[in-house]
């Protein structure tokens, strides 16, 4: 909606006197195809909802063992997890010009027709990430003769990542079926 309301008729009524849809001749259609557009009609028959939580952690300890001698363990967490659903009714533009962009010829029944049922579209998309990184080191200084300074230091670490997703779509829907 927000990008059509860019190139929508700012003086055009929204319903004519017996309460129907006035739709914005100047709305580019699809190819040659004019496709009937009003703001408040999209705004009605379509949604857009999302649902995000996201957890990201990391906890460090460590642990001096002796002056010279340092132990250190971090330990990160990521977990993210996004949900959405875009809908647009059969009465919506969006729907419309999806679905002009499927019209065909039919030569034997000598008029036009779709490929996309006649309905609505919905579409679904979930994803899911969850990582998590262990570190592990030790860190030794060493000085010899007040003047050479030497640490070394070595350890481990492991991850892991996982991420899952699944995104669908329908044509055809009726959210009241």
């Amino acid at each position: 909606p927000v990008n059509y309301i860019r190139s929508v008729n700012p003086y055009l009524s929204i319903r004519d006197a017996q309460g129907k849809f006035v739709y914005d001749p100047d709305i580019d259609g699809y190819e040659n195809a004019y496709i009937p557009f009003n703001s408040i009609e999209e705004r009605q028959n379509t949604s857009y909802n999302i649902d995000n939580k996201a957890l990201k952690a990391i906890a460090n300890l460590s642990y001096q063992v002796l002056p010279s001698l340092l132990l250190r363990t971090e330990f990160g967490l990521q977990f993210d997890e996004n949900r959405s659903e875009r809908f647009a009714d059969k009465e919506s533009y969006n729907t419309r010009k999806l679905r002009e962009g499927t019209r065909y010829y039919d030569a034997v029944a000598k008029k036009n027709k779709y490929f996309l049922p006649d309905g609505g579209t919905i579409q679904n998309d979930n994803r899911s990430i969850f990582q998590y990184n262990w570190k592990s080191f030790a860190q030794y200084n060493l000085t010899l003769n007040d003047k050479h300074d030497f640490e070394f230091m070595g350890g481990t670490e492991l991850r892991r990542s996982k991420s899952d997703g699944i995104a669908t779509k329908g044509f055809g829907y009726n959210p009241k079926t």
